[in-house]
């Protein structure tokens, strides 16, 4: 199974993407203690985890399946639950968040997205 490792916290936990079995899908995974999770994608076919903090909390990108959509996401996954970065600032914003970098100690996210038709560089400071 081939599989890409890309990020490792101060712990040894391990995230990255892997082929799925028999599959041409690629799904984003957390290698803890010996484990591989399995953190599966936002309704799409494929995921990445690119990041993991001191905190266990995980970044990366998701393909979504909307009525109106088929992209990719920013994603941060906390408490076993992978959750849609877009889900999770102000509607109004402009922003279309596509892919999460990076995340510190702090939660604090880097990325790049869209806003105004112009890809961007962003920073996600939690509050």
């Amino acid at each position: 199974m081939p599989c890409a490792e890309l990020s490792i916290n101060e712990q040894g936990d391990v995230v990255g993407h892997s082929a799925i079995e028999g599959r041409s899908k690629e799904h984003a995974f957390l290698y803890r203690q010996g484990t591989l999770r399995d953190l599966g994608t936002l309704g799409g076919d494929r995921s990445s985890a690119k990041a993991i903090n001191s905190n266990g909390l995980i970044v990366g990108y998701s393909t979504k399946l909307t009525p109106a959509e088929v992209f990719d996401h920013a994603f941060v996954y906390v408490n076993d639950k992978m959750h849609d970065l877009n889900d999770l600032i102000p509607q109004n914003a402009g922003w279309v968040l596509h892919e999460a970098l990076g995340i510190n100690s702090q939660g604090q996210i880097t990325g790049w997205g869209y806003v105004a038709d112009t890809f961007r560089g962003f920073l996600l400071t939690p509050v």
